[in-house]
């Protein structure tokens, strides 16, 4: 993929930046020049600011706005890397555990992979995916894949997600010989394996968890991971979360 044309056609200094970034990071090969030069004309996938674009109907053109996405970006490009136009099937898989991998791919194809510490960051960005790409591609199936491996962290996912999906099925999936390897990347190779399996329709038992003390003192310790340890949970509200008493999204906001 390194080897493949990819030009950034921008005077938008900031979005040059930060476009350069995001390739860089995912490791593609890239030129720059300006809007409408000839060097555009035989790349294989264009950035440019929806300001600057000069074709509404050239598919390899990648439109972004003043402050750019990284990650809807980076599946854009990927896309026209791939050759994906209009993907019939879209899957995220989700591997939670203390490091979330999440990874989408579309007509069985992996496009982008992305790992984060937090189930309430992890369940924001798969809604941000998804109403992307129900929004581009809205005559495609889209489909959310969850591991269901470490219980706490996904019963934590399953209630960032559940009841603000609509036309999207959410399927749980056993984790059995998902994990690849102990790099740093494993979990997205996990997350991406997961999008890959078929499971069931989660019911409502799904989003139950008991409150035992080892799932209270890993919370406790989530917390304070993403709180920086500025803040600590109590015993009590640790367990509210786990009856569903309260949000851990709520309480992450509170300390902020």
């Amino acid at each position: 993929m390194g080897e493949t044309k990819v030009t950034i056609a921008t005077r938008n200094p900031k979005v040059l930046y930060q476009t350069v970034k995001l390739l860089e990071s995912l490791e593609v090969g890239f030129s720059v020049c300006n809007p409408g030069d000839s060097e555009c004309d035989t790349a294989n996938v264009v950035i440019t600011t929806e300001d600057e674009a000069w074709s509404a109907i050239d598919s390899r053109i990648v439109k972004v706005g003043p402050d750019p996405d990284p990650d809807l970006t980076a599946i854009e490009v990927k896309m026209r890397l791939l050759g994906i136009k209009r993907p019939s099937i879209t899957a995220i898989g989700v591997d939670p555990g203390m490091r979330i991998g999440l990874a989408i791919t579309m007509d069985g194809r992996p496009v982008h992979t992305k790992t984060v510490s937090s189930p309430v960051e992890a369940a924001k960005l798969t809604l941000d995916w998804l109403y992307h790409v129900t929004k581009k591609y809205s005559e495609g199936e889209t489909l959310v894949r969850v591991g269901t491996g470490s219980p706490l962290y996904s019963v934590l996912y399953l209630r960032g997600i559940l009841g603000k999906i609509t036309a999207t099925r959410i399927e749980l999936v056993n984790e059995h010989h998902t994990t690849v390897g102990g790099g740093a990347d494993s979990d997205q190779s996990s997350a991406t394996i997961i999008a890959s399996r078929h499971g069931r329709v989660p019911s409502g038992s799904d989003i139950l968890i008991e409150p035992k003390e080892e799932y209270v003192r890993s919370l406790k310790q989530l917390f304070a991971r993403l709180t920086d340890g500025r803040r600590s949970l109590t015993t009590g509200r640790a367990r509210s979360v786990l009856t569903g008493g309260t949000s851990l999204e709520k309480l992450l906001d509170d300390s902020n």
